[in-house]
């Protein structure tokens, strides 16, 4: 029998021993954080929902004792939306976003989430990413771009900064003048100034990602797809959400777009060309599956490995069910299917602007998830882009 243990105060574990009354797992419950980490100590868990504000510790002091104890342990921390805003400005606690799930839906959500399991990853794999220290973090190249826009500074002092680098200029630049964009700059003020410092720092954030490459394969012509391909998904998921939907895009789900492949670019890291060979031959023939050929040749697919990397990092949970299932946003498995669908069909559009169709097959049932008309929205959208063009 699997076991779970709650951390919250007395009349939430409560609510919680009602709600999981008739399941099939063994419940254990603690109203603090020292309380957990005894029980811990004495005997393993499956599972640990936990209220990111307790009386002795916050969910991050809990979360990292727990991962010492139990790498693999699989970690809900509940909050509400102010507790999520508070934790994603604070920088040193930028990757251990919560999971906030609505209590009531806990049952079915945790259900889910132990039935998944771990994916049957190499060990080397799996061994590289349980002993990263952290996540790529924002490094000095990039930290003063960052601490001007946070700062407000004026649109030439951010310029300034951005132009110290030439690398760095040269991926703004050379976003902002793809079809996407369709503005045609050589200054990196006149980008951002059309961009905005939202758009900026999330083109950052894409640049740390690309940085887990060596620096051969981050310069290759297969990569730069991938990178613009990730970064376009990003901001069509937003256009989507803003725009369709009429949602403001919360910090839970802020970067799902940008993080949906993650695991192609640990695949190139630990395969090189011969898996860039692969991704090539998807570029030239639409009839190819990618996770199919990555199925038949490694025995995993990279939507696992995203999954596998994201969850070790706590985060949030769509995040994670986004980079696991935007190829099939169908899946009974899904529980956040709305954001799942928006970024399976945002990644499909970004790919279809790149000219890369049989990167991101479509499939069309993701409209009626989240209530759009999918020929209105391609008709906005292709007149978006070829506004954008002209």
């Amino acid at each position: 029998m699997k076991k779970i243990i709650f951390v919250d105060e007395a009349q939430n574990l409560d609510s919680f021993k009602r709600a999981f009354i008739h399941s099939k797992y063994e419940i254990f419950c603690c109203e603090s954080g020292s309380a957990a980490l005894a029980v811990l100590r004495q005997q393993p868990f499956d599972m640990i929902v936990s209220d990111t504000h307790l009386p002795d510790m916050d969910g991050k002091e809990l979360q990292d004792a727990v991962k010492k104890l139990y790498p693999k342990m699989t970690c809900i921390f509940l909050s509400d939306d102010k507790d999520e805003n508070e934790i994603a400005n604070e920088p040193q606690k930028s990757h251990a976003k919560t999971n906030p799930w609505d209590k009531g839906e806990l049952p079915g959500a945790t259900e889910k989430n132990l039935a998944k399991g771990d994916p049957p990853l190499p060990e080397e794999i799996v061994t590289y990413i349980n002993n990263l220290e952290r996540l790529p973090t924002i490094g000095a190249r990039y930290r003063p771009i960052l601490n001007a826009v946070a700062d407000n500074k004026d649109f030439s002092v951010i310029a300034a900064e951005i132009e110290k680098d030439q690398t760095v200029t040269a991926k703004i630049l050379q976003l902002v003048n793809s079809a996407f964009y369709g503005i045609k700059t050589g200054s990196a003020q006149n980008a951002i100034t059309y961009i905005g410092t939202n758009e900026l720092q999330n083109l950052v954030h894409s640049m740390e990602i690309m940085d887990f490459l060596p620096a051969s394969a981050n310069r290759c012509f297969t990569t730069e797809k991938i990178w613009s391909h990730a970064y376009d998904t990003n901001r069509i998921q937003h256009y989507i959400q803003t725009n369709f939907l009429h949602q403001k895009v919360s910090h839970e789900v802020a970067t799902a777009g940008l993080l949906h492949k993650i695991g192609i670019v640990l695949m190139i890291k630990f395969y090189g060309q011969e898996y860039i060979n692969l991704i090539r031959a998807v570029f030239s023939s639409p009839d190819l599956d990618l996770a199919a050929l990555e199925k038949g040749k490694y025995g995993f697919t990279h939507p696992q490995i995203s999954a596998y990397f994201l969850r070790w990092w706590s985060t949030p949970e769509p995040i994670i069910e986004a980079a696991a299932h935007y190829y099939d946003p169908t899946d009974d498995a899904v529980v956040n299917k709305e954001i799942v669908s928006i970024v399976h069909i945002a990644q499909y559009y970004a790919a279809r602007a790149q000219g890369l169709n049989g990167f991101a097959p479509l499939v069309p049932e993701a409209f009626d998830i989240i209530h759009l008309d999918q020929s209105i929205f391609e008709s906005e959208f292709d007149s978006l882009l070829k506004k954008q063009r002209n």
